[in-house]
This record gives structure tokens, C-alpha cells and sequence, in this order.
């Protein structure tokens, strides 16, 4: 399938939430991990489960969502992957992630820049009916340089029939192919920055290829996607082109139309949540804020919250955007039993290594996301990989947010382990301490216990990120965290 450039990216709570959550994983089953492990894949950062369509309560029925990350000091990666309830759709999404991922450490090898590359693939998912979803993905090359390389790649899937849909499937191209080109052409030169530009005859060209379009398709709008220098001159970027579902309508097949018109996507409403207010801390006390990176995930951080209701214990989440996109009910469990919720990036990229554009746009999607599900945005930010340079703190300078980085790494991320992540906490423990977790291992869930019981047995007290930085901010500044 064609790979094509892309410069800009596409544009209740409380205790009974979290049972409910904890009943629904108990049945699940891990056949995407015996798939990792049967390609020699990593197990992927926040690996989740498929639950039964009928238990599930995420925000797309029948997906799950994965991003795989790794951090070495070559290169970093990041890549977002739908788990779908078809084995024979995740196969062939796993053949084509590994495929980006080969070429992407081949390409470091060749290249002779000393900087650290990156690979983000990012994941935005589209559903049309129950079953019939649409995936795209963004990919983000940075192999040195003053610009990186931008790709997208699309997937529209039948989870039902397990089969990949073509453009063709949906639309009545054989008798209606001269109308869509019409109107496709026709929104097109529409578009300000597309007059007098376009090449056309490379557009008439590639509107009579349909298996060479990159497309999507949701309730609302029908969706091509050019390259860079596709069909306009570079100064243009990549296009997305979003056609109103109502002016194609007529050449949808109508099985595939009146299927979408009946199945609305399932929105957590959101719940009346009061923004935290964090009250000052006793000089004379000891404090610790225990963090969790990378979530929520919908099997480990019910029982991290468990854990931490038993003790008292508040904490800092600092979510990824495309989980809380998925899992909004966890998002309101979070904020429900008082922990505090910060900005970890939309798709756990390296901040460093993409503009300023995508940097805030990648702040910016994490904060809607997050606010769509609890009512308020986060009011700290921790990097991906704990990477920033001057551009990022001038954005978050911007932005009246902190940077949060940590003092103790409980390299669970490496480990796996509860005994060694447990160890390396309460040997580095000290008042004030920023302890960096992750909300995503199950190891990491299991070792939760074994350091509160330690460190409240030695008088620590658990706290937020902003109430440590509200204490010991005239030591530690206000835009950095050790």
C-alpha cells in the first residue's frame, strides 16, 4: 500500500467508575502480546487488552489503543497502534508499523548526523459504523537537520469481516466516477491558498487511480489527503481535503451510509469536576509526590488508584493525549478522587526535534482531550523522555505552565520488575522527592503497595506535584523540577 507526505498535521466518577473498570478486564485475553513476541517486537509501553464489545467501555468500541515507546541514545520512537478485536486486521497494522519501524533504524544507520533521531507515528481514528473504522497515521522522521520528514498512511477496516476496505467499497465509483471527481476538483480549487496553483493535469491523473488515494471517512465528511508536491507547488505543504458528507451522500453505497447514520460514537459525557486547589504544605513535614507517566491505561491504573486510596496517598498523572482520547472515564476517575492530571504530549513525541507549530499543537490536543472529559485543562506539563530545550520553555513560559521533570526514576519502564522498581525508590527516597513512574506496567501497579506501606511507615506524606511546587518553590524555581 502507498505511502504518502504530510506536512501539517489532520485536523460517573469516583470508586464506582474504577470497579466497574476493574470487573470489566477480569475476562481479558493478551493475543496481541503472543503476536509481539512472535515477530520479536518490544512489548509495547502501555500494552492493553481487547475486552468483549459488549463490556467495553472506552470511547471506540472494539478498539484498544497501544503506543510503543523507546528511548536509547541514538534515537528515540514512538508509535501509536489501534488493537483491534480481529486478529487479521492487528496482523496486518503490526506488518505495516514494523515496516516503518525497519526502515526507520536502517535510515539511522546510514545517515551520519551525531544527533538522536526520531520516529513518531501518530494514530487519529475515524469511525464510521460498529465495525467499520477509518486510521490514520501521521509518521514524524527527525534524522538530523533543519527540518524532519512527514508521511501519512490510511486503513479503512471491516472489523467484522476482517478484510481492508478500498475506496471503491464505499463509493459507487463504476457509475458515479465523473460526479466525485467533480465535486473533488471542484472543493478543491475552492480552497484559497489552492487557486491558480494546482497542477492539474497531475490531479486528473491520480483522481483516475482511486487505489491510489489516501482517504477516510467518518459520520461527517468524507476525507482525501495529497502529498507535498502531489498536486501544488512545495510552498503549499500537504493537503487534507474534507468533503461534507451530505455532498457525497448520493454515491455512498447505502448498506455503508445508513449503517453510519444510525451508529453515533460513544462520548463520555463529561462530569462536573471542581479544579484542584492545593493547599500549602507543613515545613516541618515530609513530603513525596509520586507521578505516573504514560496513561491512563484501562487495567493498571484502576488498580494504581485502588492502591492509593487505601493509604491516602494523592499523586500526579501525567496522561498522554491519545489515551485520554480513548479512556476518558479513566481521565474522570483520575481527577475524581482529588489526584492531580498533567500534559504529557498528544503522541509522546521528542519536543525537540519538531517546530513550534507541533509542539503546541501537541500541548494543545492533549489539554482538549483532557478537558473534554473533566471540565479543566492540566496545569503542568512533563516532556516525553524528560527532553526540552529553549523552545519548549518559551512555549510553556507562554503558556504560565511548569516544566516537571523528576529527582527519582524508578526505571520501571527497564525492569519490569516490582521488587527492583520498589528498590530503587525507597533507596534514593528524600523529602521532596519527584518519584517518576508509569501507569501503564503491571509490574509497576504491583510494586505501588510494597513503597507506600515503606514510606508510610518513615512518615512520608503524599502529595501532588503543585503542592510540592508551591512549598519548595523559592528553592527550585518555578519552570524546572530537579
Amino acid at each position: 500500500m502507498k505511502r504518502r507526505s504530510i506536512i501539517r498535521r489532520i485536523k460517573l466518577p469516583g470508586w464506582t467508575i474504577i470497579l466497574i473498570l476493574l470487573l470489566i478486564v477480569t475476562g481479558s485475553t493478551l493475543n496481541f502480546f503472543s503476536y509481539l513476541d512472535k515477530n520479536g517486537l518490544e512489548e509495547p509501553a502501555n500494552a492493553s487488552v481487547i475486552k468483549d464489545s459488549d463490556d467495553y467501555s472506552g470511547r471506540f468500541p472494539g478498539l484498544d489503543v497501544l503506543v510503543r515507546t523507546k528511548h536509547t541514545d541514538e534515537y528515540t520512537y514512538s508509535i501509536a497502534l489501534p488493537e483491534t478485536k480481529n486478529e487479521s486486521i492487528n496482523s496486518i497494522l503490526m506488518d505495516w508499523v514494523t515496516e516503518q519501524e525497519k526502515d526507520f533504524t536502517t535510515a539511522i544507520k546510514d545517515q551520519s548526523h551525531q544527533v538522536r533521531s526520531n520516529l513518531t507515528i501518530e494514530l487519529d481514528t475515524k469511525r464510521i459504523t460498529d465495525d467499520i473504522y477509518s486510521f490514520i497515521f501521521s509518521m514524524y522522521y527527525y534524522l538530523g537537520g533543519a527540518n524532519g520528514k512527514e508521511e501519512i498512511q490510511t486503513f479503512t477496516v471491516d472489523l467484522s469481516s476482517g478484510s481492508l476496505l478500498e475506496v471503491d467499497d464505499v463509493i459507487n465509483l463504476s457509475a458515479y466516477s465523473k460526479e466525485v471527481q467533480k465535486i473533488i476538483i471542484n472543493k478543491l480549487h475552492q480552497e484559497e491558498l489552492l487557486q491558480d496553483v494546482l497542477f492539474e493535469d497531475q490531479l486528473n491523473t491520480l483522481l483516475k487511480s482511486p487505489d491510489e488515494w489516501m482517504w477516510s471517512l467518518n459520520q461527517d465528511s468524507f476525507s482525501l489527503y495529497f502529498d507535498e508536491y502531489e498536486i501544488a507547488p512545495g510552498f503549499v505543504g500537504a493537503i487534507e481535503l474534507d468533503i461534507p458528507l451530505d455532498d457525497i451522500t448520493p454515491y455512498i453505497y447505502e448498506d455503508i451510509f445508513f449503517q453510519s447514520e444510525a451508529s453515533a460514537e460513544t462520548v463520555n459525557e463529561q462530569i462536573d469536576i471542581d479544579e484542584q486547589e492545593w493547599s500549602k504544605l507543613d515545613p516541618e513535614g515530609k513530603y513525596v509526590a509520586l507521578t505516573f507517566d504514560d496513561g491512563p491505561h484501562p487495567i493498571v491504573t484502576p488498580q494504581v488508584l485502588e492502591t492509593l486510596n487505601r493509604y491516602d496517598a494523592k499523586a500526579t498523572f501525567f496522561m498522554l493525549g491519545i489515551q485520554a482520547q480513548y479512556y476518558p472515564s479513566l481521565v474522570q476517575a483520575v481527577a475524581a478522587e482529588g489526584h492531580e492530571i498533567g500534559n504529557h504530549s498528544m503522541n509522546h513525541p521528542d519536543l525537540t526535534s519538531i517546530n513550534d507549530e507541533k509542539v503546541r499543537g501537541e500541548l494543545e490536543q492533549t489539554n482538549i482531550h483532557i478537558k473534554e472529559a473533566v471540565g479543566f485543562s492540566p496545569t503542568t506539563m512533563r516532556p516525553p523522555y524528560g527532553a526540552y530545550n529553549d523552545l519548549l520553555v518559551d512555549v510553556m513560559k507562554d503558556a504560565d505552565t511548569p516544566i516537571i521533570l523528576w529527582s527519582i526514576d524508578s526505571l520501571d519502564w527497564k525492569s519490569r520488575d516490582k521488587d527492583k522498581i520498589a528498590q530503587r525508590v525507597l533507596e534514593d527516597i528524600h523529602d521532596g522527592a519527584i518519584v517518576l513512574m508509569h501507569d501503564i506496567h503491571q509490574a509497576t501497579a504491583a510494586a505501588l503497595p510494597i513503597i507506600l506501606e515503606s514510606l508510610h511507615e518513615q512518615g512520608y506524606e503524599f502529595v501532588t506535584v503543585s503542592e510540592l511546587l508551591y512549598q519548595r518553590a523559592d528553592k527550585i524555581g518555578p519552570h524546572y523540577q530537579y
